[in-house]
């Protein structure tokens, strides 16, 4: 099937939330750079100081503090991964659109709004997803590490 001309506005729209989409998903990505980076800029901070004034108390905190960090980071990832998911959905229609594939082409489903995930951390687990969560891990295991350096050190 050949596209017509009513096709070109179809695909002007298309590519404007294509690009929507995407600079979203910039956003969000950066977003979730800048999570990690004041969450790890905080855990020093705190680590120095409570090293250095004898407060281990500081430290246990620092578990809690990661934890809260890792889910306000994942749930920035989670709506990511939404956001990728929708602009596959729009390339898909691009391509059917290029290819005069009209029929299945299904234009009234393609917007830049997603549906907000739900609680669904667990997914950001995965051993494929190493990436995310093994700086949280890090951290956690070096709040440890510390926190036993510093008991050791006390007489």
């Amino acid at each position: 099937m050949v596209p017509n001309q009513t096709d070109s506005p179809r695909q002007a729209l298309l590519v404007k939330n294509w690009e929507i989409v995407q600079g979203i998903i910039k956003t969000l990505g950066e977003r979730s750079w800048k999570i990690k980076a004041w969450g790890v800029t905080v855990w020093w901070a705190v680590i120095g100081y409570a090293t250095s004034s004898d407060r281990l108390d500081l430290v246990f905190y620092l578990l809690t503090f990661i934890a809260i960090v890792f889910v306000i980071d994942g749930s920035v990832r989670l709506i990511e991964e939404k956001f990728l998911e929708r602009t596959h959905e729009i390339e898909k229609a691009l391509s059917a659109l290029a290819a005069g594939d009209i029929e299945s082409l299904n234009i009234s489903e393609i917007s830049t709004n997603v549906q907000l995930p739900t609680t669904d951390l667990g997914s950001l687990l995965t051993l494929r997803r190493f990436s995310f969560w093994l700086p949280y891990l890090s951290l956690a295991i070096l709040t440890l590490i510390v926190l036993l350096i510093e008991l050791a050190r006390r007489p």
